[in-house]
């Protein structure tokens, strides 16, 4: 199977590479505009989750390059998937995919919140400076 080489090297993904990735591992009939439109929800619970920014910036070309960088564009891939098989009516393997969307989304939290704390999550066990 072809990986964009970006998987292989840890770059960034952008937008198309993502979509062909996705389209690799998961036969589906969804055109890209569709995929766009999963890709900037999930953008826009990110930013407004994890960064808490009150209005989020959303994608609006597919060569632009994702926001989070390897490891954590795990997210992108697993959600799009889950989609997918949300939308087929596979709800079993819906399932699946979206508990892995689910523990990179949080792996992806934990390792933000420790390197970037929010006023929020000062108080909470992260402290100032990520330590």
């Amino acid at each position: 199977m072809w990986l964009p080489f970006s998987l292989y090297w840890g770059d960034i993904l952008n937008i198309n590479e993502l979509f062909n990735f996705v389209d690799s591992v998961k036969s589906n009939a969804f055109d890209d505009e569709t995929k766009m439109v999963w890709l900037n929800e999930l953008e826009a619970m990110i930013q407004m989750e994890v960064y808490l920014k009150a209005e989020p910036e959303l994608y609006k070309n597919d060569d632009e390059e994702l926001h989070l960088m390897p490891p954590y564009d795990s997210v992108y891939r697993y959600y799009l998937q889950a989609m997918i098989d949300f939308h087929n009516g596979e709800y079993d393997k819906y399932n699946a995919t979206y508990e892995m969307f689910n523990e990179k989304y949080g792996d992806f939290e934990v390792w933000y919140t420790t390197h970037y704390p929010t006023v929020g999550s000062i108080g909470r066990g992260v402290t100032e400076g990520g330590n």
